[in-house]
This record gives structure tokens, sequence and C-alpha cells, in this order.
């Protein structure tokens, strides 16, 4: 039986999923993020390129699986993008 690789920031997911989680349980902070995301969606709607693109994602199809290789090679611009310097 192989083992499974673990990804290289695994531990890190995990602590921030931790801290998501004690963040979602504070009401207080819950609320004013949710005033938070209304406000930030209604500044992007005043913008024509923003209602744009959400008029688009509105009347695209529903998303599919993508293919593992696919999400590799989006992963790997995603992690040089992130990376300082490159």
């Amino acid at each position: 039986m192989r083992a499974r690789r673990r990804h290289p920031d695994s531990g890190q997911r995990a602590l921030a999923h931790t801290t998501s989680a004690r963040l979602q349980a504070d009401s207080q902070l819950a609320g004013l993020h949710a005033a938070w995301r209304k406000n930030r969606f209604r500044q992007l709607m005043a913008n024509e390129d923003h209602r744009a693109l959400f008029g688009r994602l509105l009347m695209s199809p529903t998303a599919r699986p993508i293919a593992q290789e696919a999400a590799r090679f989006m992963l790997n611009f995603a992690q040089k993008a992130e990376k300082p310097g490159d």
C-alpha cells in the first residue's frame, strides 16, 4: 500500500482552517463580516466591468470538476505568483 503524500503546506491549511472556524464562531465578527461582504459587493457592482463579469458568471453553465492534471497546472501558476521576487 502506497503512503499518501502530504501537500507541502498542508500544516498551514490545517492551521488556517482552525483559525477560520474560531473566527466564524464569533457572532459579532460574523455580523461585521456579513456587512463588509454586502458593502464590498455594492462597491464592485458600481463598476461596469464588474457588473459585466457578474452577469457572465450568472449566465454560465454549472461548472464541472477539472482533471487532476489541469488542477496541478493551475496550482503551479498560483504557487509561482505567491513567491516574492519571481
